[in-house]
């Protein structure tokens, strides 16, 4: 069975955030999640196991002072 691709949106339910909190993820310079961007209206999908590698990853690293 062909793997199911999560939207900003969805992304941005699971990790209780706003869809542009979600795109502002995609966009870091620094560890940004990994999307695939569809066309251009800026639409991305994102892998389910990316998002929970990429959690994992930032789960223990110190927060950036602001």
């Amino acid at each position: 069975m062909p793997k199911q691709w999560l939207t900003v949106e969805q992304v941005s339910e699971i990790l209780q955030v706003q869809p542009s909190t979600v795109r502002a993820y995609i966009n870091l310079r620094e560890n940004p999640l990994p999307a695939v961007p569809l066309g251009k209206r800026g639409g991305y999908r994102i892998d389910p196991d990316d998002l929970d590698k990429w959690m994992q990853e930032r789960k223990n690293r110190p927060r950036e002072e602001e």
